[in-house]
């Protein structure tokens, strides 16, 4: 037999009873964590940059090698208005592939690496 079942039946009803309790906190807490884990996704969408919205860039600086010569310099050009605005090609680009901009300011060498073996 279990030293539950030997205690007296008062601290056996006590000993369930906290058992009960500790239970029933548990179901907000956990409630609490799942609505934040399913939160998490929604506040923060972050899709990664397709290997073909990629090698589309690749093709694009390939062609551009002035405009590839500067993110090469500074990656963090690729949101600066005015470089957006001098390479027309490249802000439409962008404007329907905005991951593509996370992602080089994250991994520039992933869309140079073809540029720069040309």
């Amino acid at each position: 037999m279990s030293d539950e079942t030997e205690l007296a039946p008062s601290a056996y009803r006590l000993l369930r009873d906290e058992r009960m309790k500790r239970s029933l906190l548990m179901i907000p807490l956990m409630a609490g964590v799942m609505a934040a884990a399913l939160a998490i996704p929604a506040a923060a969408p972050r899709a990664l940059a397709t290997d073909r919205s990629i090698a589309n860039l690749q093709d694009y600086l390939a062609g551009h090698p002035e405009a590839a010569a500067e993110l090469r310099t500074d990656p963090q050009m690729i949101d600066d208005p005015r470089f957006i605005a001098q390479h027309p090609e490249l802000r439409s680009y962008l404007a329907g592939h905005p991951t593509v901009s996370i992602e080089f300011k994250a991994h520039p060498y992933r869309f140079m690496k073809r540029v720069e073996s040309d």
